[in-house]
C-alpha cells in the first residue's frame, strides 16, 4: 500500500479541515459529542485487570489528545500518533493546558508507523479511530506495526464500533474501499456476525483423498468420508441416463450428494441429534458474500441463484432435515435435480440471493467470471489466500 493513495490523501484532509474548528473551548470537532465520550466506561473495557501503573503506552489515533489527557494518569506515560499534523498541533495546546509535559507526538502518514522506533511501549490503545479505515490492507498493516512497536509481551487493547447502519454506507471488514469519498462514519467498516445465533457443525464426503488430512483440519467435520470415485464409475454410469460426460458429471454430483447425506443421516442416528436446516454446499466453490440463515424457510428447498432465467445452478442447496433425505434420493432417478424436487417431492426449487458470479463462483472461473465480467475486487479474494498468480490461472469458461 502506497503512502500517498487515494483513501490516505482524503482522509488527512478531512481531520485537517475538522481539527481546525477545534478549541478548549469547543473540543466537540474530530471526536463527535465529547461530553457523550466522556461518560463511555474505557478505563474497565480497556484496562481491566491490566496494571498500568508502570506502562508506556501509545495512543493511536490520538488526535487533539482527549484519551492522552483522559488516560494520563494511569500511565507512566502516554504518547500519541495521528494522521493529521493539524490535530497534533491542537493536541499540544491541550496538553499544555493540562500541564501534561511527558507526552511525545507522532505523525503518521496513513499506512505505518515509521517514526517510531520497535519495542517502545508495553501497551497499544485507541478508541473509535480503526473502524474509520475502511482499506483492510492499511488496517492489517497498522496492526503488524502495533506489534513492531510493542515491547515483549506488551498489550493491544484496542475499541472499534461495529455493525450496519442504514443512515451510512458500510464495508465489509476484508473490503479494501480506497474510493471513499470522506470518513469518520460516512464510510465505516462492519463486522456484523452474520447467524450469530446460529451453530455449524459440518459432515463431508469427498473423492479428493489427497485432501483428507487438510479438509480434516480446516472444517473439523463431525464426520467425514473420503474415496475414490474411480470405484463408482461403472455404478455411476449405469445410473446416468446417458452417456455424455456432461451427464456423467451431474450424476456423480447426484452420487455426491447421496454419499454425504448419508454420512450426515448415521451420525444424527448415533448421536441422537436434530439440526434444523442443512446447507449442502460443492466444495469448488467459494462463497464471497454473507449467507444470512433467516432468509430461509425451512420447509422450502433453495438453490443458489444462477442470475439468468435460462440457466438451473447447483453450488448449493439449503433445505431442513426431512427435505433433505429426500433429497439424497435424486441419484439412480435419471433425471435433473430441479426436475426431482418438482416432480417427485411436489416442491418448488427456490432460487436465493445468492448469485452466482456476483456472490460466489466455482474456483477455476474466479478470474474469468467474478473479475473480469461482473468487475469484483481481487482484493476480496486475498483473505482466502489467494494470490495473484494463481487467480490470474482462475480463467475457465
Amino acid at each position: 500500500m502506497k503512502k500517498n493513495n487515494k483513501f490516505t490523501i482524503m482522509q488527512e484532509k478531512y481531520y485537517d479541515r475538522a481539527a481546525r474548528k477545534w478549541s478548549l473551548k469547543n473540543k466537540d470537532p474530530v471526536i463527535g459529542n465529547f461530553n457523550k465520550h466522556k461518560l463511555f466506561d474505557y478505563e474497565y473495557y480497556l484496562f481491566n485487570n491490566i496494571e498500568t501503573t508502570n506502562m508506556k503506552a501509545l495512543d493511536f489515533g490520538c488526535g487533539p489528545g482527549r484519551n492522552i489527557v483522559r488516560f494520563n494518569k494511569i500511565f507512566k506515560q502516554i504518547d500519541g500518533v495521528d494522521i493529521s499534523q493539524i490535530c497534533l498541533d491542537k493536541c499540544k495546546i491541550y496538553l499544555n493546558n493540562e500541564s501534561i509535559t511527558n507526552s511525545k507526538l507522532y505523525k503518521c502518514n496513513g499506512i505505518n508507523l515509521d517514526k517510531i522506533s520497535s519495542l517502545q511501549y508495553d501497551i497499544i490503545v485507541s478508541t473509535i479511530t480503526l473502524q474509520h479505515i475502511p482499506v483492510y490492507n492499511i488496517r492489517f498493516n497498522y496492526f503488524k506495526e502495533f506489534y513492531r512497536v510493542l515491547k515483549n509481551n506488551g498489550w493491544i487493547s484496542i475499541q472499534m464500533a461495529y455493525g450496519t447502519r442504514n443512515k451510512y454506507k458500510t464495508c465489509d471488514y476484508f473490503e479494501n474501499y480506497i474510493d471513499a469519498k470522506s470518513t469518520n462514519s460516512s464510510c465505516d467498516v462492519s463486522i456484523t456476525n452474520f447467524n450469530k445465533d446460529c451453530s455449524f457443525d459440518f459432515f463431508i464426503h469427498s473423492w479428493n483423498t489427497d485432501l483428507e488430512k487438510e479438509l480434516i483440519e480446516l472444517y473439523k467435520p463431525r464426520a467425514y468420508e473420503f474415496e475414490n470415485q474411480l470405484l463408482y464409475e461403472s455404478y455411476i454410469k449405469n445410473n446416468s441416463g446417458g452417456n455424455s460426460s456432461q451427464i456423467y458429471r451431474k450424476t456423480a454430483q447426484q452420487f455426491g450428494i447421496a454419499k454425504s447425506i448419508k454420512v450426515l443421516e448415521k451420525y444424527v442416528n448415533n448421536e441422537n441429534i436434530k439440526y434444523d436446516l442443512i446447507i449442502i454446499y460443492r466444495p469448488d466453490v467459494i462463497l464471497y458474500q454473507n449467507l444470512n440463515i433467516n432468509d430461509y424457510n425451512v420447509n422450502n428447498i433453495y438453490v443458489n441463484n444462477a442470475g439468468n432465467p435460462l440457466y438451473i445452478p447447483d453450488f448449493h442447496f439449503i433445505m431442513n432435515y426431512d427435505n433433505c433425505l429426500k433429497f439424497a434420493n435424486v441419484f439412480g432417478k435419471k433425471m435433473k435435480i430441479y426436475l426431482y424436487v418438482k416432480n417427485v417431492l411436489n416442491k418448488k426449487l427456490i432460487q436465493d440471493k445468492i448469485i452466482a458470479g456476483r456472490h460466489q463462483e466455482v474456483l477455476r472461473k474466479l478470474k474469468f467470471s467474478c473479475i473480469d465480467r461482473h468487475n469484483i475486487s481481487r482484493n476480496i479474494f486475498y483473505k482466502y489466500g489467494l494470490t495473484d498468480n494463481e487467480i490470474n490461472l482462475m480463467t475457465h469458461k
